[in-house]
């Protein structure tokens, strides 16, 4: 699936508001080992696919409604969208079958708990509740070394929607074949 997602501006190049356009995925978290996962329905994929339109005006959750538990009942899936934005393929090495990239990572979730009509059509920025807030937990494959260099953008719309957006640097082991 092809999801438009509004971002403003990230620190150095992209100082404008800009569209990336990126290929998404969707991945269900789920407690129970071994159950068969059915498709997610129709209005979380529509909630996971809507452009994101970040405003200093909306207001961010109340800390007291962070919880570290997946947002949704045992047993049942939490859907998280996942997107990835290649922006630089720095180096590509034949000899130790790596290649470094620079990369945006995208994810989204419905948290219920963060919802919030005052927002509207707004998402609020917000401060990351690292420790705070249940988070899927990202990590590329074959992962060699990686590296931030600006800070994790997280930002809540008013059906409590989550898009967390975090720039890595990554040096990844492949089996290339050239």
């Amino acid at each position: 699936m092809v999801a438009e997602i509004l971002v403003d501006a990230m620190p150095r190049a992209l100082s404008r508001c800009a569209v990336l356009t990126v290929v998404s995925g969707f991945m269900l978290l789920n407690d129970m080992r071994g159950t068969a996962l059915a498709q997610p329905s129709a209005d979380v994929i529509q909630d996971l696919e809507h452009a994101v339109a970040p405003s200093s005006d909306a207001a961010c959750p109340d800390p007291s409604l962070y919880a570290t538990s997946r947002p949704n009942p045992p047993g049942e899936p939490t859907v998280v969208g996942l997107g990835v934005f290649f922006q630089d393929l720095t180096a590509l090495n034949d000899a130790d079958q790596t290649v470094d990239v620079d990369a945006y990572l995208i994810a989204r979730w419905r948290d219920p708990r963060l919802a919030a009509a005052s927002r509207g059509t707004s998402s609020a920025e917000c401060p990351v509740p690292t420790g705070r807030l249940w988070m899927p937990q990202l990590e590329p494959e074959r992962l060699r070394s990686r590296q931030t260099f600006y800070p994790d953008r997280f930002l809540v719309d008013a059906e409590g929607v989550v898009t967390l957006v975090r720039r890595i640097f990554a040096k990844l082991s492949y089996p290339l074949d050239f």
